[in-house]
Formats: structure tokens, sequence, C-alpha cells
């Protein structure tokens, strides 16, 4: 998916979120700084030799792949998300908190609904 377009779906994503828990634009902007980062993550988790335009999902990938891409993605929309929501180095532990126990539920349902959703590739 060329970049401009996944950024306008991040964009619209983010503000359908932001309207939802009325959040001021903190969703919308996660979701672009995702957005924008996730051919990095690609690189980084993607096997070398496979197709560089690949989908990544469970089926497509090994476990372990996915699940270095679904943190990844899921560190830096979280530490975004709560960086923003915080906006002050004086609440890090507070930051800190939040992302890990945000992270732990979040990749469980993930890896869970992945498994679900593993044959519908």
């Amino acid at each position: 998916m060329h970049i401009n377009l996944m950024l306008i779906i991040a964009f619209v994503a983010g503000l359908i979120m932001d309207g939802a828990y009325n959040t001021l634009g903190v969703h919308a902007a996660s979701s672009i700084f995702l957005a924008y980062c996730r051919n990095a993550f690609l690189s980084w988790v993607i096997p070398r030799g496979l197709d560089d335009h690949l989908t990544p999902s469970l089926k497509r990938l090994d476990f372990f792949p996915f699940l270095r891409y679904a943190t990844f993605g899921l560190l830096a929309y979280l530490v975004f998300y709560y960086s923003m929501v915080f906006f002050s180095p004086v609440y890090f532990i507070d930051i800190t908190i939040k992302t890990l126990l945000s992270f732990t539920v979040s990749i469980f349902f993930t890896l869970i609904l992945a498994g679900v959703l593993n044959g519908l590739d």
C-alpha cells in the first residue's frame, strides 16, 4: 500500500477512535505515527527472501516474526499515545506503567484475534 494512502486511512481511523473516546486527536496522531513507522517495522520483521509487499498476518508469517511485528507496532503506538496524553516528562513512570499494562493486555488479545482469523487470510 502506498504511504500516502496508508497515512490517510490511519488519520480517518484515528479520528473515528477520537470521536468515540472524545480524545481530541490523540488517537489520530498515534495512528499516523504508526502508519509512518510501519515500513521500518516490516523491514525488521520480514525474513529475507520474502516478498517486500507481504501483508503481515499470522498465516503469511511465522508466529515469531508476526509477534515481533505486533510488538514493535503496539509499543510504538502506546508509547506515542501515552506521551501525547500526559505530554510531560514528569509523568515518565505513569507513561511506562500504563504502556506496559496496556501492552500486556493488548498483545494477548491481538494474538488471540490473529489466531482466530488465521484461516480467513
